[in-house]
């Protein structure tokens, strides 16, 4: 796994980190994770975030497929993830189980050719 530093343009504060999680060995699919600081509130720190690692992802590593996950009741991030087109594959049902209670994770991804199409579609 590796991991990029997110910080913030203005302060040069670090307030996250940006993981790739390589999951085949040919390195063409790559799930993306990000930890921020709960404490820091940055509006639209997060789709950048996660814009900026789509773009790194397709356009220098040449990445297959992107995929990445979070809590089914994180709506924010899920709408990010929407937004961002990802499209949502697959919703596990209280199959993690954490402090006693268990919980649901949403899959999301995003293929090489709809990530370009979808360039392409903005210009």
């Amino acid at each position: 796994m590796d991991s990029l530093a997110v910080e913030v343009r203005e302060t040069r504060k670090v307030v996250g980190t940006l993981e790739f999680r390589f999951l085949d060995v040919a390195f063409d699919q790559v799930e993306i994770s990000l930890t921020s600081n709960e404490k820091i509130d940055l509006p639209g720190l997060e789709s950048e975030a996660f814009e900026t690692a789509l773009d790194y992802c397709f356009q220098e590593l040449n990445i297959h497929r992107v995929v990445s996950r979070c809590g089914a009741d994180e709506t924010e991030l899920r709408t990010i993830l929407n937004g961002l087109g990802m499209r949502q594959e697959a919703e596990f049902l209280k199959h993690v189980r954490v402090r006693d209670e268990w919980l649901s994770t949403v899959w999301f991804a995003l293929l090489e050719e709809e990530y370009f199409r979808e360039a392409t579609e903005k210009k």
